[in-house]
C-alpha cells in the first residue's frame, strides 16, 4: 500500500491512475516543501505497480501562482542559504522532472511564473478556455525559473517562447492563441525575408567593396538597410496581416475548414487501406 499522504496534497487512485491534487487553494502557491513532496509522491508512484499514470491539478480558483515569497518558512530559508549551496528549490523540481511515469496537468485558472514552470512539467496539459499563463519573471526583475527558458523553449519553440520571457505577456488556454503567434510569426519572417533578399541588390548598387572603407553612399545605404528598411518592412508586414480577420467567427470558419480537411484524409486513408 503507497505511503502518499502530504501536507497539502490530496492524492487518490482508482484504476492505475493517480490524481495528484494541489491543496492550497485559493492561489495554490508553492514552496520548496511542497515541491519536494511532490517529487516524493511521484517517485513512490513510479516504482509501485499500483499506478500507470497521473494526473496533477489543484483545487481552488487557480491552478498555481508560483512561489510563495511571503511565507515566514520560505524566507528563513532564503536568509540562511549560501550561494554554494544551490538553491533547494531547483533541486526538487529537478526531481519532478526526472519522473518517467506518464504525467497529464488539468489547467485552470492562473498558472503564473513558477506555477507556469510546474504546469510546462507534465507530459500532457488539458486546459479550459480561461486559463492564462504568464512568465513574469521580467516584470519582478529576475531569472525565469522552475527550468522554463529550457522547457518552454521545447514545448512552443524558441522564438515564442522568448516573446512570453521578454514581454511578461499573458497567453490563454483558447485555441485560437496560435493564430496570433502565427500571425506574428508571418509579419517577422515575411519582412526578414525581404530584407534578405534586397540586401545584395542595395549594396551592390551603391558600390560596396568588402574590406574597404566605404563610401558615404555605401554607409548610407545600410543604415537605410539596417535601421529604416526594416521599418518599411514590418510597417508592409502589418499591412499585410491586417487584411486577415481573427475575429471569433473567422476563427470558426477557419476550424470548421480544418477539421473537414481531417477528416477528408482520415476518410481517403482509409479507403486507400481497403
Amino acid at each position: 500500500m503507497l505511503d502518499l499522504n502530504y501536507d497539502g496534497l490530496g492524492i487518490s487512485v482508482d484504476n492505475y491512475v493517480a490524481v495528484v491534487e494541489i491543496q492550497r487553494g485559493p492561489n495554490n502557491f508553492f514552496d520548496t516543501q511542497m515541491i519536494s513532496d511532490l517529487a516524493d509522491a511521484f517517485n513512490k508512484m513510479e516504482a509501485s505497480d499500483d499506478v500507470r499514470a497521473v494526473v496533477l491539478c489543484s483545487e481552488g480558483k487557480h491552478f498555481c501562482a508560483g512561489n510563495n515569497f511571503g511565507s515566514a518558512s520560505g524566507n528563513e530559508e532564503r536568509a540562511d542559504r549560501r550561494v554554494e549551496d544551490g538553491n533547494p528549490l531547483y533541486a526538487a523540481a529537478v526531481r519532478l522532472f526526472d519522473t518517467n511515469i506518464p504525467v497529464v496537468a488539468a489547467v485552470q485558472g492562473a498558472a503564473v511564473g513558477g506555477g507556469f514552470g510546474l504546469a510546462v512539467m507534465p507530459d500532457f496539459r488539458v486546459v479550459c478556455p480561461e486559463a492564462r499563463f504568464t512568465a513574469n519573471f521580467v516584470k519582478l526583475g529576475f531569472h525565469p525559473g522552475f527550468g522554463l527558458t529550457h522547457t518552454l523553449a521545447r514545448l512552443i519553440g524558441r522564438q515564442k517562447a522568448h516573446l512570453l520571457f521578454l514581454t511578461g505577456r499573458r497567453i490563454t488556454g483558447e485555441r485560437k492563441e496560435g493564430s496570433y503567434f502565427a500571425a506574428w510569426n508571418f509579419v517577422y519572417k515575411s519582412a526578414l525575408g525581404v530584407m534578405l533578399l534586397l540586401t545584395g541588390f542595395v549594396l551592390d548598387f551603391a558600390g560596396f567593396v568588402p574590406n574597404v572603407e566605404q563610401t558615404m553612399q555605401v554607409k548610407v545605404a545600410m543604415v537605410s538597410l539596417y535601421g529604416l528598411f526594416p521599418l518599411v518592412c514590418y510597417t508592409i508586414g502589418a499591412i499585410l496581416f491586417s487584411r486577415f480577420s481573427l475575429d471569433e467567427k473567422a476563427y470558426e470558419v477557419i476550424r470548421t475548414e480544418l477539421d473537414a480537411r481531417r477528416a477528408k484524409a482520415a476518410d481517403d486513408a482509409d479507403a486507400i487501406a481497403q
